[in-house]
């Protein structure tokens, strides 16, 4: 055994392949054990000790004072007031102790845990992690200019340096990553995590943990029941699985959920924002947004003059305040509802209720034999074929400013503007080839002749509850329905 002791000053102390043992005494020495198994004692001072020298990996804990080798030998090295720490060439774990320590990990891929006290952690070549699951107060951690801050605990840094990887604390964590490909977790604790460039992969943990998305390479892994989630996109961004919510940033467009109850906020454009399964808040911002609504449960929010939104429903659906449009989707036999501004309501091929409710309202069947209730105000009613099906208009008014509206390219013979005189008729039949309309008011029935003389049969297009008196004059022909 070979014993090397130093002076009280700096010392560069290398030992042989054997077992030794290095006092380094005073100063801030350098301490190399070599192979072996080594005591290694670096005394007063800031002292460092390598193992730049071994190949395969090592576990060195400098508060322990343990470092072994996995996988190559029981034996152990013994270190003593050493401050500082240079790894091998493999894989390595390295933990610092309560003091200010110099952790590097050389090449391979490194896990370094600087422990209390104020720390360089350089990770060297390789994928290189530092954690700091040892601490419960909460960091702000940024890779890029490698400074980590203990906000409310101390003005004092921590400095990372060529760090790839990083665990957070217990605590309350904000951990931004660099423009590498960077695995970020967030641990326990309200956390917010931010990739930056590169392909990221953003572990939460348990906590109501923040994710800050620009980037559609970057993937979020959450675990079930831990916590209510929330990811930040400045991207077109489709919730992945445990994902609570969405607030969409930046330029971003769509806005997608999943099958939990999410709450989706749009931006200042126009958003695209659809809640899919669950019971859901959609809450769209500035711009003239559409909300797709597929579950009862869903509510959707708008705050006044915030653009001409509109609610695209696989369900019956009733516009909330500051809504104005809605258009019933699918097959099935839905209902739609207005409010009390100008609403456009659009039914879907089944048989539709649409009630427009207060406003000067546009309610357009589509196919199907629909219902329609325009409400109070000045209200539209549209037919965009003659093949949509017969409508029920329940409360037509001229005296409010009612108007029944034709698509001209859906009616042969059809001039736009208003409905020439010549075209209407009120009776049962048409009387010579410019009859196009006929209002039959003893029955309440509005029927449309193809060749104006009767010799094919009428389309029946809609009957009126009230059996109004009608001329040609509540007709308005249009080239778009809306």
């Amino acid at each position: 055994m070979a014993v090397f002791i130093g002076q009280n000053d700096d010392n560069l102390l290398v030992g042989t392949n054997g077992n030794d043992q290095i006092f380094g005494l005073g100063g801030n020495d350098f301490l190399d054990g070599g192979f072996g198994f080594d005591l290694i004692d670096g005394g007063e001072g800031s002292d460092t000790t390598t193992y730049a020298f071994f190949s395969r990996g090592i576990n060195a804990n400098l508060k322990t004072g343990i470092v072994s080798f996995p996988g190559n030998s029981t034996d152990v090295d013994t270190l003593i007031s050493i401050e500082n720490l240079i790894g091998s060439q493999g894989n390595d774990i390295i933990t610092g102790d309560d003091g200010d320590n110099n952790l590097s990990g050389g090449a391979g891929d490194d896990i370094l845990d600087g422990g209390f006290g104020f720390d360089q952690l350089d990770g060297g070549d390789g994928i290189d992690t530092v954690t700091y699951d040892f601490y419960s107060g909460g960091i702000l951690a940024d890779l890029q200019t490698g400074v980590v801050s203990f906000p409310g605990n101390s003005t004092r840094t921590e400095t990372l340096i060529s760090i790839e990887n990083l665990i957070g604390s217990r605590g309350n964590d904000v951990i931004s990553g660099n423009d590498s490909n960077n695995v970020l977790s967030g641990n326990s604790g309200d956390d917010t995590l931010d990739g930056r460039g590169g392909n990221d992969q953003l572990l939460g943990g348990s906590g109501n943990d923040t994710y800050i998305i620009s980037d559609t390479s970057d993937t979020i892994v959450e675990g079930l029941n831990e916590g209510i989630d929330t990811v930040d996109a400045a991207i077109d961004y489709t919730l992945g699985a445990n994902l609570e919510n969405l607030t969409l940033t930046g330029n971003a467009v769509n806005g997608t959920g999943n099958a939990l109850n999410n709450v989706i906020r749009g931006n200042a454009g126009i958003n695209v924002l659809n809640g899919k399964e669950g019971d859901d808040t959609l809450i769209g911002g500035l711009g003239n947004d559409i909300y797709i609504v597929n579950d009862a449960g869903d509510q959707v929010i708008e705050a006044v003059n915030e653009g001409i939104d509109t609610v695209f429903a696989s369900v019956s659906y009733r516009l909330t305040a500051n809504i104005e449009n809605l258009v019933l989707t699918e097959t099935s036999s839905l209902n739609g509802a207005g409010n009390e501004l100008d609403n456009l309501i659009v039914g879907n091929s089944g048989v539709n209720t649409l009630d427009g409710a207060a406003g000067n309202d546009t309610l357009i069947g589509a196919a199907g034999r629909d219902l329609l209730k325009g409400g109070l105000g000045a209200d539209k009613f549209v037919f965009a074929a003659s093949t949509d099906g017969s409508d029920q208009i329940a409360d037509f008014s001229r005296a409010e400013g009612d108007k029944l509206v034709l698509v001209a390219s859906g009616f042969n013979g059809l001039n736009l503007g208003q409905l020439n005189a010549s075209q209407f008729v009120r009776g049962k039949q048409a009387k010579d080839g410019n009859d196009r309309l006929i209002y039959n008011k003893k029955q309440g029935k509005l029927f449309y002749d193809q060749d104006g003389r009767g010799s094919a049969a009428k389309i029946q297009l809609a009957s009126f509850d009230n059996k109004p008196t009608l001329g040609a004059a509540d007709f308005l022909i249009v080239a778009a329905p809306f």
